[in-house]
């Protein structure tokens, strides 16, 4: 079997973890999508795709990679002040899908399955959204971005090769997973704060 380690220790993996430290952005992640745009429509930036890690990813931009860290930590760290506060702390399940939902739209890598990995946590989380016309939204942004998941992958090397259309479908999918979050926190019911008993 191909080794893809530098670490001769780590048998038992591909990729060991000081790998993983050095890994660039993704093409399909957030910022990746955002890049793979300007790319194919201005040809503003220099950049190619390299293979690497098991996946495709942009060859080195500078500040490119720290600024997807700091997207990805930053609204890690941005829900959890917000689950914390009183004021807007969620049940547990809502807290879930927050916290995850976050997880897979500003992560520096993001692989088409953590998307359908999230179908029946997001089928359980509708029930926090208010019933009617909301809920049915939320639902269908949601059921939106898993079909241009799904259309995506027949389109996979024209999205590598920087084909307008595939780029466009990635950046739709992504910017659709950003407003589903929003409106996540927009409409999830706070947890009401306990009576005060004397």
């Amino acid at each position: 079997r191909r080794r893809h380690t530098r670490c001769s220790r780590d048998w038992s993996s591909d990729v060991c973890s000081s790998d993983l430290s050095d890994r660039g952005v993704q093409i399909e992640s957030l910022v990746g999508s955002g890049m793979m745009f300007l790319k194919a429509y201005t040809n503003l930036i220099q950049m190619k795709v390299d293979w690497n890690y098991g996946a495709q990813h942009l060859s080195p931009i500078p500040g490119l990679v720290l600024a997807s860290r700091l997207l990805f930590f930053g609204s890690l760290s941005f829900t959890y002040a917000l689950l914390a506060s009183p004021r807007l702390r969620r049940d547990t399940l809502a807290g879930a899908w927050l916290l995850m939902a976050g997880f897979v739209t500003f992560g520096y890598v993001l692989s088409p399955q953590y998307l359908f990995w999230l179908e029946p946590l997001a089928i359980a989380a509708a029930s926090r959204v208010e019933a009617g016309w909301r809920r049915s939204l939320w639902l269908s942004i949601f059921a939106a971005a898993v079909v241009l998941t799904a259309s995506h992958f027949r389109f996979y090397w024209d999205y590598v090769n920087l084909q307008r259309f595939a780029v466009t479908l990635v950046l739709i999918r992504n910017l659709l997973l950003v407003t589903h979050w929003a409106l996540s926190w927009r409409w999830m019911r706070p947890v009401a704060a306990p009576e005060a008993r004397c």
